[in-house]
């Protein structure tokens, strides 16, 4: 989610406000300790290696040309790292919006490489065209204020957390939405990231019955924290992901979440996003997981960068990212963290503690 203190003024004339209470809680499986890794990722290793995950979140509000140039400019530096789109049909459903235009201007940075998924905020333009009744409160930033007549006259919604609907409101969204999606050749996505890294049994449920393979809402929440100190979100996200026995931190590695409608991954957000960490922290995250790989190879009888040795096994994953909303702004963070990667990875062997990888989720694997 956007910085939201910046823009609570931004769009002030669209938000719309809302959490409940009694949908936090979350029953889930039980977390795979942190050695013993989930093949996400392609896995024939022999050398400590991490996987690094680039994330774009589409939030729906708007496609600014200065952060379409922002992101175009960056895929012709880096033509070859790959970047996981959580696409958000909101877009589409905009009052008066031109439907052909905004295909391209999506089109317009996306690259073969990439892989797209699912993102999704409560706004209201998407939630009526998926004939599910919208709510108007309570919000992640004012709390149990509800939305006016006049802050919806356009479109709004974009506070409101979806954990609040039930799990087949959710399931009419994702369906309509996905629908939205393939119309416009933008395929059938499997992966999920929820606005504001909300999270509820509701939804929870709903992904599973929808078949997805993975989801990306889970946070590091010390990241956020500082940005968010004045609004109830940081609450909620603090007892969804940091107190609820979960724990999620900058090392927090995937987990299988099973309920039961089926099962998914949760691959946890813990780099954030760019509008809240800066190049060097990201930085400072990657080399920790790495470390924690190489710690976790030696034990193994895996620890020489030539060695003999290799196994089928995942390797750890940094999951990190920026908003298209804000990628003038924020891209530059990711930029100077792609090119310090470059400079590590050049080192000798002896001066570093294993290789860094660009890459995104291997489906087969899952």
């Amino acid at each position: 989610m956007l910085k939201l203190i910046r823009f609570f003024t931004f769009m002030s004339s669209f938000l719309a406000v809302g959490f409940g209470g009694d949908n936090i809680g979350i029953s889930f499986g039980t977390e795979i300790p942190i050695h013993t890794y989930i093949p996400i990722l392609p896995t024939s290793i022999s050398v400590p290696q991490v996987d690094v995950i680039i994330t774009v979140d589409w939030e729906g509000m708007g496609l600014r040309p200065e952060n379409l140039y922002a992101m175009k400019k960056f895929r012709e530096r880096y033509p070859d790292i790959p970047l996981l789109h959580y696409l958000n049909p909101a877009y589409f459903t905009k009052p008066g919006a031109n439907l052909n235009e905004v295909k391209e201007q999506i089109d317009g940075v996306l690259l073969p490489i990439d892989q797209l998924g699912l993102h999704l905020h409560g706004w209201k333009s998407l939630f009526e065209a998926a004939t599910v009744t919208h709510r108007r409160y309570p919000s992640m930033l004012r709390g149990n204020t509800t939305l006016t007549d006049e802050a919806c006259k356009i479109d709004c919604g974009f506070e409101i957390p979806i954990s609040v609907y039930s799990r087949e409101e959710l399931r009419s969204v994702i369906r309509y939405s996905r629908e939205i999606l393939k119309q416009h050749g933008f395929g059938y996505p499997v992966h999920f990231r929820s606005g504001a890294w909300m999270m509820s049994p509701s939804l929870s449920e709903a992904l599973a019955s929808e078949g997805f393979l993975t989801d990306s809402s889970a946070v590091a929440v010390n990241f956020i924290a500082d940005e968010l100190v004045n609004y109830p979100v940081l609450a909620w996200l603090k007892q969804l992901w940091h107190q609820g026995g979960w724990g999620i931190s900058d090392i927090s590695q995937p987990y299988q979440v099973s309920n039961r409608f089926g099962n998914y991954y949760e691959v946890p957000d813990n780099a954030a996003l760019a509008d809240y960490i800066s190049s060097a922290e990201m930085m400072t995250v990657i080399k920790k997981n790495l470390i924690l790989e190489k710690m976790s190879l030696t034990e193994n009888g895996f620890h020489t960068e030539n060695g003999p040795h290799s196994e089928q096994r995942a390797k750890r994953t940094v999951v990190l990212g920026f908003h298209q909303e804000s990628a003038m702004r924020y891209l530059p963070r990711v930029i100077s963290m792609i090119e310090t990667v470059k400079k590590y990875n050049a080192l000798p062997a002896n001066e570093r503690e294993g290789v860094i990888r660009f890459t995104l989720f291997n489906n087969s694997l899952l």
